[in-house]
């Protein structure tokens, strides 16, 4: 049988300017490098990436991502908001690229916030859904602190019930009957185009998992206090044995 042929793709780093909780963090220092450069350091380290696209209206993003060989996508105001989403940063990356002659298989959405990737995890993603054809597309996951079955959730009125989607009686007693359960990171999102398109969604029908347990990989950056969790992190990374 013969292998499946890779897939064309194009990484997406999204980066505006706009950041009420941390002001101006994709251009913040982290370690030795603006957080944004980390994961533009991990684009460049992939050898399935065609080619790799900053989406972002914060200069000084741009010159990071210009001093590192990476193109820029200029994001119009409309997409820059607190409101923009992720499928319109997308779509529109995948129009201007259509607009300059470039037809993509598939596109990798790399969010910044996520700065550490296992070496080889954007490969082992992008692999899964090149050798998977009936998948259309794959999501960075890990496993969450509580299962949602377990969870309650909150009625209009203040009243707790169980979370309803295995029925009636709730979940299995024991944790082991459960279904596996993931929560995103945020740091992997690979689909093909046509779905994008079609589903305008990151998690459309016929979604694999790609687990990303490494060390760090849990890390999210939305918070100052986030920051700090991330340096400590690599201060533990960078000490001797």
């Amino acid at each position: 049988m013969q292998p499946n042929p890779p897939l064309k793709t194009l990484a997406l780093i999204p980066a505006r300017a706009g950041s009420k909780r941390v002001p101006g963090k994709n251009a913040r220092m982290l370690g030795a490098k603006p957080l944004v450069q980390w994961t533009v350091d991990a684009a460049n380290a992939s050898r399935s990436i065609g080619r790799t696209l900053v989406s972002t209206d914060d200069a000084d993003v741009a010159q990071i991502a210009r001093n590192t060989g990476i193109s820029v996508l200029d994001r119009p105001a409309q997409l820059a908001g607190d409101h923009a989403n992720s499928v319109d940063v997308a779509l529109h990356a995948l129009d201007a690229e259509r607009d300059a002659g470039r037809e993509w298989d598939a596109l990798c959405l790399l969010q910044p916030t996520s700065p550490f990737r296992a070496p080889g995890r954007i490969d082992q993603g992008l692999d899964l859904l090149a050798s998977t054809p009936a998948a259309a597309a794959v999501v960075g996951v890990q496993s969450p602190d509580h299962h949602p079955l377990h969870c309650l959730v909150e009625s209009g009125d203040g009243q707790l019930s169980r979370v309803g989607i295995l029925g009636d009686n709730g979940p299995p007693s024991r944790s082991q009957d459960l279904p596996r359960a993931w929560a995103l990171t945020g740091s992997f999102y690979a689909i093909r185009t046509a779905s994008l398109r079609a589903h305008r969604s990151f998690l459309p029908p016929a979604c694999l998992p790609l687990e990303c347990g490494g060390p760090g990989e849990d890390i999210d950056i939305d918070w100052p206090a986030d920051f700090d969790r991330a340096r400590a992190y690599i201060n533990a990374a960078m000490a001797p044995a």
